[in-house]
């Protein structure tokens, strides 16, 4: 029987010690930096383009929104590898085994007594770079700040390998997140503990932000599609109408949705991760839950997301 007296790593990469170590290279610091230039550059080139190269642009946005793919991977060396070296990888899962989380038996008795949160189980966020002007009574927070955040964060948990576990899950997602994207790009770091039932994004979507990485403990993870599976026009198509509705219209092919696994390590890109091809993120959706008699959900989800925005999220 596994011993659970201490606190288990579980991200490492290739057996390995936890994969905390923050850093951020000069390339990641350039490419951040181009693509602002990018960005800033878009309004004069809408303003000044004729429409027959609005129509080109158009076209070379389509032919580079089918190509963005989720890549699967068995590392979490192997999953930033991707992330950062593959254009085209919009998402990439690292599944940690089918034996599922060391503490997954206490995660699920856990989880079980608990009510879902409308809002967040547990909720962190912090500035990681100086803003002009900088948001009043907000603090810049350093690599210390991170840490205790993601202590604070995982507090109210069961003491113990449980509570100990999810900490240094959100410690190592947050610094994957921060070797991927510059801090001075996108200031905003988020961390949630979610328990999720009914309250869920169930409607196929992009993500509106830079990126989310995540670990489903308990209950499905995400659901994922490659660009290719994805009927685009159907998005505004089916505003409006019941996710039942719309989900088959947007995704047609239920085969080519991928699944990832609980205790999967997820990163998703949104529609401003640097270099996003197409101009939109990985089309994603939470799965669909199976229910009882009355509808209520047979199991609650259990979640850690740690996410990197431009902009104040909830602001």
């Amino acid at each position: 029987q596994a011993d659970h007296s201490k606190p288990t790593p579980l991200l490492t990469e290739d057996g390995g010690g936890p994969a905390t170590e923050f850093r951020t290279s000069s390339a990641v610091l350039a490419a951040s930096t181009a693509v602002q230039s990018v960005l800033q550059g878009c309004d004069a080139y809408y303003a000044t383009a004729d429409p027959k190269q609005q129509q080109q642009q158009q076209q070379q946005q389509q032919q580079h929104r089918q190509q963005g793919i989720v890549a699967q991977t068995t590392s979490l060396a192997a999953l930033e590898e991707a992330a950062a070296r593959q254009p085209d990888a919009k998402g990439v899962v690292f599944d940690r085994g089918a034996a599922g989380h060391p503490v997954a038996a206490d995660m699920a008795r856990w989880v079980r007594g608990q009510d879902e949160t409308r809002e967040s189980f547990a909720y962190e966020q912090l500035l990681l770079a100086t803003l002009r002007p900088p948001p009043p009574g907000v603090p810049v927070s350093g690599l210390d700040d991170v840490r205790a955040a993601c202590a604070r964060v995982t507090s109210a948990l069961p003491a113990g390998a449980f509570r100990d576990a999810m900490r240094a899950d959100a410690e190592a997602l947050s610094a994957l997140l921060l070797r991927l994207v510059c801090p001075d790009y996108a200031p905003w770091l988020t961390l949630q503990v979610d328990i999720i039932g009914h309250n869920a994004c169930s409607r196929w979507h992009q993500d509106n932000y830079v990126g989310r990485a995540m670990i489903t403990y308990v209950g499905p993870s995400t659901w994922l599609v490659d660009d290719r599976s994805v009927r685009y026009d159907q998005f505004q198509a089916t505003q409006g109408t019941p996710s039942a509705v719309s989900d088959p219209r947007i995704v047609p092919d239920y085969e080519s949705i991928h699944m990832p696994p609980p205790n999967a390590v997820v990163l998703i890109k949104g529609r401003l991760w640097p270099g996003i091809r197409g101009g939109v993120g990985i089309t994603h959706k939470a799965p669909n839950m199976r229910t009882d008699a009355r509808g209520d959900p047979v199991i609650k989800r259990l979640m850690l997301k740690v996410d990197l925005a431009v902009q104040r999220p909830g602001v």
